[in-house]
């Protein structure tokens, strides 16, 4: 222990970090508290990369049962292109495919952990600061079936049907 002059002991503190937190709500089915344990299962096995937004922990001995999550500044990417648009400021080629390089980045890194996301869109992509993007939102994320480099859907998805591959709506295969 340090001591300040005097002998008495200076009280420690480390910076104050912004973080962002996920409740379940109350009510919620128990259907809803598997799906929530399971999404924070997700991210403990998929673990720390610069493209994916980080998991700090989980509450759930008591309610509400909370997912700690590293806490990104800008929000979601589509708000922050609906900004820029109304503020008529472009992003530069370079810019976009800086972005197109870590959302890449990032979703080759949960493919290389035998996931597939499944909800990839502008809304689930956050933006931290010096422009760092950060995949999020794994609820719909899956693990690859045995042997395989895809997740075969069994029974039933809420999933965004506008958005999916004709394929994937068709054999109910994602990878």
């Amino acid at each position: 222990d340090d001591e300040e002059e005097g002998g008495e002991s200076a009280p420690k503190f480390s910076a104050a970090k912004m973080r962002a937190v996920k409740m379940l709500r109350s009510g919620a089915s128990s259907d809803d508290k598997v799906e929530f344990l399971r999404e924070a299962q997700t991210m403990v096995e998929l673990g720390q990369q610069e493209n994916l937004v980080n998991f700090m922990g989980i509450v759930v001995r008591r309610r509400p049962w909370l997912v700690v999550l590293e806490f990104c500044q800008y929000g979601d990417l589509s708000d922050v292109l609906r900004a820029c648009r109304t503020k008529n400021v472009s992003l530069s080629t370079a810019e976009r495919l800086h972005f197109a390089r870590q959302l890449a980045s990032g979703m080759q890194y949960i493919a290389s952990k035998g996931f597939v996301h499944m909800d990839l869109a502008a809304r689930n992509v956050l933006l931290h600061r010096r422009n760092l993007i950060k995949v999020a939102d794994f609820g719909l994320t899956h693990r690859h079936d045995p042997g395989k480099n895809y997740y075969k859907q069994r029974g039933v998805l809420k999933l965004s049907i506008r958005w999916l591959a004709i394929d994937s709506f068709d054999h109910k295969i994602f990878s």
